[in-house]
């Protein structure tokens, strides 16, 4: 009984994990750092990349039990947007125009493709960025996460397209997920 009693004090006072966040999140148009590195080719543009893979993302995003939503296109410039990166007051206003909990937008540092030859011939993709969430109701950002990802295939015939998209979808889903599966959080000014 004494052995069942402490073992009740202890597991009390372990700290309990806050409950997961859920709701509406919307998945913004990325912004394009200046110096990022592309690869070569218009099928590479990160504007297109992204067009294609945030639908991914959302309909991928099952596991985080949320509602996804993309806006492609979105026009920051409309807002009077002068900075390159969103301000917090327009991370609220976009968020209160698009009905949603949270907004996340990336920096893209980074989106290109490889071909190898030879024995170990290979396509690899590779993407860089950083992916913040915007809180609506404590109105301010409550995540940032920067990843790089790769996929690699082995062989030297086929598409880069496919293993560029792949390593943005990961770097993407790897930067929220700790966010959205996890309900992890941080403090930034």
């Amino acid at each position: 009984m004494f052995v069942s009693a402490a073992l009740y004090v202890l597991i009390s006072r372990l700290p309990v994990p806050g409950e997961l966040p859920s709701g509406t999140l919307v998945l913004l148009d990325p912004h394009v750092d200046g110096a990022a590195t592309y690869a070569s080719g218009t099928k590479f543009d990160i504007r297109d990349a992204s067009r294609r893979i945030l639908p991914r993302v959302a309909r991928e995003a099952g596991g985080w039990n949320w509602k996804v939503r993309t806006i492609v296109n979105f026009d920051r410039k409309s807002m009077g947007s002068t900075t390159p990166e969103p301000t917090l007051s327009e991370l609220g206003q976009s968020a209160k125009d698009l009905n949603a909990d949270y907004v996340a937008y990336s920096t893209v540092y980074r989106l290109t493709g490889a071909r190898t030859g030879g024995l170990s011939a290979r396509l690899s993709g590779t993407a860089s960025l950083i992916v913040s969430v915007y809180d609506r109701a404590e109105a301010r950002l409550v995540w940032r996460e920067k990843v790089e990802e790769t996929s690699t295939r082995p062989g030297k015939h086929g598409e880069l397209q496919a293993r560029v998209d792949q390593a943005y979808v990961s770097a993407f889903k790897k930067a929220l997920d700790p966010f959205c599966a996890k309900g992890l959080r941080k403090k930034l000014p």
